[in-house]
């Protein structure tokens, strides 16, 4: 540890507590120490957290901050927040006081809060009352204590702010509200310490840029120089990509499937040797449904309990349950979606388990990490893909985790919909002129470059000038005085943020409650709607039956036997990375050349290289003489079947670009057909394809006529391409586009 950072004590306990720093507590903490606004950058199990909390640690006991008050605000976007707080600050606290009191040297009383959503109300009053001097909260509650004006009094003596994991938010709505709850503290707070902690980020740049925000100078603004520590780490990752034959199952193997059956099988083996080597074992998945069907799999066939599952949909107590039991080695094997990605320690992981493909590299990496999570020690991972495609997927994440690339993430600049949401909290706080109000949202680093013509449409939005249109929720909520220029908020303005601000969405979700009241947890409405009192399922490693369904939430029994059928979730689904589409166009680019040399350092086991093989070989046999989709080349496939298919072709695009192109290009290509055939187009597209339906009527040849308007989309119009046009026409009557406005 470097010498005159910390009190001597200090340096004595954390030396025979956890022996010598790692790289990036050396970086961080001599920065830190010396008042810089710092991003500190580093893989899993580095200490990060704890280095940030020990430096507000020491200045509470050298007097540089009061002992009364709150000084040091910590923000996590983790819904684990106590138990975080539990681990990294209050142990500490009470292993230091231990080492202060035994030689007889006083020791602050430092007292610490938490505030989510799960607080309950006796203590969100005592915070009013008697403020601590460290307080954790989520984005969501800082946004909800700035709103009222016996919080912000409190909040103005903030010194020290950690925002921690902020990879987790970084390009997404969620990190641009973050920040922009950063900035109003600081307008009420002036000038405090900032502290950001991250796993490795491919622009730490951006992020610190990020951290630092922008400071007025001269009626101007600047952004705050902050400092980097992203020491080199070699974080070894050990993944195997594996592909077992198909098997037999002794257990019902038709109602299996051959893959699960393999799945099950091989997970239950890897459990009996990760048990062995004395760590428990990690499946992660992309769905909550599918980590409930593994879970019921996997005891089924062992015909005991021996795995347990976690994810958002559980209940807190449930989820904490799992968690404990994972952390003190009690549990053999637990099935999660990204619940458990980060954040929270979870005790000795021998080995990852990857239930298909993740849609990321930096989603796999996270995942794998959480085994081998300490200093010098190996993640080993098991990917564990379900047919030939996502063993496609599972070589190009192989490349990207051997050669450590991961996804850019940007923040999201100028969002209306948070920009609406400041502008009625700033305008809650006080009354505001419409334009000294837009130079305070300049001074946002997410507004740095908000236009002013932007700005003067959302105004007009909140002052009620659209409600007359057919969307809903566009009544008035500010007031502009035409005299002074003022704005005011209207009555329920503030209600409304309270009870609707944020950006995490309500997917419209019912309660799970026993006859008790005991909640286990949440129910998508699809498929709450689909059910019948009487019907059984398995949630949470227990089957139930349902005894009512109410309007907010479904009563059920425990049921003593499986039920053997899992609930289903919306809206879960994420599109292929720009790495992952990037590097899958280059395998199949090396498959087309024959160079299958290449996919031999990619992690693949003998039997999913063979796989692979076997699959290139089947489709290139489909294709005849046509190339595998490619960077330069994507085959189109009409398929005629008047059987069942007597009105239409149907005409599939093997682009393999990814969901984030293939959608859009479906919606262009739907507009453009519709508008030279005179009737409604269906389409469908994912990762790898797009489908379309095109009448019969359409064409003699079909190929011909397709490959005509493909061109006209591609033409130069006014300043832009046509298809970027019909895109803006069909998504605005599109589903996703009513969906994203009711979230916004």
């Amino acid at each position: 540890m470097p010498s005159q950072v910390f009190h001597p004590i200090i340096q004595a306990w954390f030396a025979e507590t956890y022996g010598k720093p790692t790289m990036v507590q050396k970086e961080a903490w001599p920065r830190i120490a010396r008042g810089e606004h710092v991003l500190a950058l580093a893989p899993t199990g580095s200490g990060k957290t704890l280095t940030a909390f020990l430096v507000a640690i020491d200045r509470f006991i050298r007097g540089l901050y009061p002992p009364e008050g709150l000084s040091v605000l910590y923000v996590s976007p983790l819904k684990a927040l106590n138990e975080d707080i539990r681990r990294n600050l209050l142990e500490p606290i009470a292993a230091l006081r231990s080492c202060f009191e035994a030689q007889g040297i006083p020791f602050p009383e430092l007292r610490v809060d938490t505030r989510s959503g799960d607080t309950p109300q006796g203590e969100r009053r005592r915070f009013l009352k008697a403020p601590p001097v460290i307080l954790a909260v989520t984005p969501e509650s800082l946004a909800i204590m700035l709103l009222n004006p016996r919080s912000r009094v409190i909040l103005s003596g903030v010194r020290y702010l950690i925002l921690d994991e902020i990879h987790a938010v970084l390009g997404t709505k969620r990190g641009s509200f973050l920040f922009c709850q950063v900035d109003r503290l600081a307008l009420i707070a002036g000038e405090f310490q900032r502290v950001s902690l991250s796993a490795t980020i491919y622009s730490p740049e951006g992020a610190a840029e990020l951290t630092g925000g922008l400071r007025p100078i001269g009626g101007k603004y600047e952004k705050r120089p902050v400092s980097i520590a992203a020491p080199l780490m070699e974080k070894q990752i050990g993944l195997v990509i594996d592909f077992p034959p198909d098997q037999e199952s002794p257990r019902k193997p038709d109602r299996y499937g051959k893959r699960y059956t393999v799945l099950v099988n091989t997970i239950l083996e890897r459990i009996a040797v990760n048990n062995g080597a004395g760590g428990a074992t990690l499946v992660f998945t992309d769905s909550r449904r599918r980590a409930e069907r593994i879970t019921f799999l996997l005891n089924e066939a062992a015909g005991e309990t021996v795995a347990f599952t976690h994810h958002g949909s559980l209940s807190r107590e449930v989820r904490r349950e799992v968690e404990a039991g994972l952390s003190s080695g009690r549990l053999p094997c637990v099935v999660a979606t990204s619940s458990l990605e980060l954040g929270i320690d979870i005790g000795r992981i021998a080995e990852v388990i990857l239930a298909g493909s993740p849609a990321s590299s930096t989603g796999a990496l996270q995942r794998i990490g959480r085994s081998g999570h300490g200093v010098g020690l190996v993640s080993r991972g098991r990917l564990l893909p379900f047919h030939g495609l996502d063993l496609l997927t599972a070589a190009a994440l192989g490349a990207a985790i051997r050669d450590k690339e991961i996804e850019e993430t940007r923040a999201i600049e100028n969002p209306l919909d948070i920009l609406a949401q400041i502008i009625l909290a700033l305008c809650v706080e006080k009354n505001r002129n419409v334009d000294e109000l837009y130079h305070i949202l300049r001074g946002f680093y997410v507004f740095k470059t908000l236009a002013r013509s932007a700005y003067d449409r959302v105004i007009r939005m909140l002052l009620g000038r659209y409600e007359t249109l057919r969307l809903r929720d566009l009544k008035p909520r500010l007031y502009l005085d035409g005299e002074t220029g003022e704005l005011c908020p209207l009555k329920g303005t503030k209600l409304l943020l309270y009870t609707s601000g944020g950006v995490i969405t309500n997917r419209g979700t019912y309660s799970m409650r026993t006859a008790e009241g005991i909640k286990i947890g949440e129910l998508d409405e699809e498929f709450v709607w689909e059910r019948r009192i009487g019907d059984c399922f398995d949630f949470g490693n227990r089957s139930w039956r349902i005894l009512s369904i109410g309007p907010e939430a479904v009563e059920v029994h425990p049921l003593p036997a499986g039920a053997d059928f899992t609930p289903f979730w919306k809206a879960e689904a994420a599109f292929r990375s720009p790495v992952l589409v990037r590097r899958i166009l280059e395998n199949f680019d090396r498959l087309n050349s024959d160079d299958r040399d290449y996919f031999m350092g990619l992690g693949l086991s003998d039997s999913a290289f063979r796989e692979l093989m076997d699959f290139i070989v089947s489709e290139r046999t489909a294709q005849g003489d046509l190339p595998l989709p490619g960077s330069g080349f994507i085959p189109v496939e009409i398929v005629d079947d008047p059987i069942n298919r007597g009105d239409s072709y149907q005409v599939i695009l093997h682009s393999f670009r990814g969901g984030m192109v293939n959608y859009p290009l479906s919606l262009a290509m739907a507009e453009e057909l519709e508008e030279a055939l005179h009737t409604r187009i269906e389409t469908f597209s994912d990762d790898n394809a797009i489908l379309l339906l095109l009448p019969r009527s359409a064409a003699a040849m079909p190929e011909e006529f397709l490959i005509r308007h493909l061109r006209t989309l591609g033409e130069i119009q006014g300043d832009k391409l046509r298809g970027e046009g019909q895109f803006y026409r069909r998504f605005e009557s599109s589903g996703i586009f009513g969906a994203s406005f009711r979230e916004a």
